[in-house]
């Protein structure tokens, strides 16, 4: 390559844009929906009781009208109330783990006692 074709990243550098743009940005407070609560599946378990959730084995996941719901629930449980000591889902004693099952139990009707079940809502409060 001759040297005269050389390019500098410094050249690549777009010199029109001014330094004022960039502080009007910094005190511009961008809108958000905020962290979920989770106070629709309140009110769902308050007027109908637990909530309902099908699995099929061939898919290993939930397949229904509530699956959002109950995936969104998980992440709520395991933001809430699972500690912060543990570096990772799977250094967590399984005293912690059956306490968060129990806690999303309580809003779902959801039989753990299949394998595919159990695999399922553990790889994904492991990933949250």
């Amino acid at each position: 390559m001759a040297q005269g074709r050389r390019l500098s990243i410094f050249t690549m550098v777009d010199s029109s844009s001014d330094d004022t743009s960039d502080a009007n940005c910094e005190g511009k407070k961008r809108k958000g929906r905020g962290v979920t609560r989770g106070l629709k599946v309140v009110k769902i378990v308050q007027s109908v009781g637990q909530i309902p959730i099908r699995f099929t084995p061939e898919q290993k996941e939930s397949v229904c009208e509530n699956a959002n719901n109950f995936s969104t629930e998980m992440s709520i449980l395991v933001r809430q109330f699972g500690p912060l000591q543990v570096v990772d889902w799977s250094h967590m004693p399984e005293v912690e783990k059956n306490t968060l099952f129990y806690r999303l139990l309580a809003k779902f009707d959801v039989d753990l006692s299949f394998s595919h079940v159990y695999q399922y809502v553990n790889t994904t409060m492991g990933k949250l």
